[in-house]
C-alpha cells in the first residue's frame, strides 16, 4: 500500500471533513446566537409586562386615595350646606318668637288700656275683637313665614343631596376598573440546529472521497501517465473534487 495515496485520501478527507464539521459548528452557533436573542427579547418583554401591570396597579391604588379624599371633601361641602340651612331656619325662628311675644306683650298692653278707661258695652267688645284679630293675623302670617322658611329648606337640601351624589358619582368614575394582568406574549419560537445525521452525511462523504482519491492513486501508473481505466489520474481532480 503506498503512503502517498495514503496520505493524499487522508488530507482529502481531512479537508472535507473539517468542512463539514465547521459547517455544522458555525450552523448551530448561529442557531445558539438567535435563540439567546429571542430569549432575551422574551424575557425583557416579560420583565416590562410585570413592570407595566406594578404601574397600573400603584396608579389605581392612588386613585382610590384620592376618590376617598374627594368623598371628603364632598360629604364636608353637603355638612356644611346642612348646617347653613339649619342656622338660617334657627335665626328666623328666633324673630318669629321675638315678634310673637312682642305682639302679645302689645294686645296685653292694649286690652289693659282698654279697661283702664273704663270702656265698656258693645265699644269694649269690638274694640278686643279688632286687637285680637290682628294678633291673629300677625301670629298666622308669622308661621306661614317659617313654614315657607322649612319648605325653602328642604329643598334646598335636597338639591345638595343631589348634588353630593353627583359629586360622587364622578369621584368613582375617575377610578375606573381595577387594572386586569395581561396575556403572556407568547414564547419564542426556538430555532433547531443542523442535525447529527447532516455532519454524519458530511463525514460520509469526505470518507468516500478519500477513498476514491486513494483508489485512483493506487491505479496511477507513472510510466504511462494513467491510471486505471480510461481516464488516467489527475491529481487536481481526484484529490480536490
Amino acid at each position: 500500500m503506498d503512503p502517498i495515496s495514503i496520505g493524499l485520501g487522508a488530507l482529502s478527507f481531512g479537508t472535507k471533513a473539517f468542512g463539514a464539521i465547521s459547517g455544522h459548528n458555525d450552523a448551530a452557533a448561529a442557531a445558539r446566537r438567535q435563540n439567546a436573542q429571542a430569549l432575551k427579547i422574551y424575557k425583557y418583554q416579560i420583565k416590562q409586562r410585570r413592570i407595566q401591570y406594578a404601574q397600573r396597579v400603584a396608579d389605581f391604588g392612588n386613585r382610590k386615595i384620592q376618590y376617598q379624599e374627594q368623598m371628603g371633601y364632598n360629604f364636608s361641602a353637603a355638612q356644611r350646606a346642612y348646617t347653613a340651612q339649619q342656622d338660617r331656619l334657627n335665626e328666623l325662628y328666633k324673630q318669629l318668637q321675638f315678634a310673637e311675644q312682642g305682639s302679645q306683650a302689645q294686645l296685653q298692653n292694649a286690652l289693659g288700656k282698654s279697661q283702664a278707661r273704663e270702656v265698656s258695652g258693645k265699644s269694649a267688645q269690638r274694640m278686643q275683637t279688632m286687637m285680637q284679630g290682628d294678633f291673629g293675623r300677625n301670629q298666622a302670617i308669622r308661621q306661614e313665614q317659617f313654614s315657607t322658611a322649612i319648605q325653602n329648606a328642604e329643598l334646598r337640601n335636597k338639591r345638595t343631596t343631589e348634588q353630593l351624589k353627583i359629586a360622587n358619582r364622578k369621584a368613582f368614575w375617575q377610578v375606573g376598573q381595577p387594572p386586569a394582568q395581561t396575556e403572556l406574549p407568547p414564547p419564542p419560537l426556538m430555532q433547531q440546529g443542523p442535525s447529527s445525521a447532516g455532519l454524519i452525511a458530511g463525514l460520509g462523504q469526505a470518507a468516500l472521497g478519500a477513498f476514491n482519491t486513494f483508489q485512483s492513486y493506487q491505479n496511477y501508473d507513472p510510466s504511462s501517465g494513467s491510471g486505471g481505466g480510461s481516464g488516467g489520474f489527475n491529481l487536481n481532480q481526484n484529490f480536490w473534487g
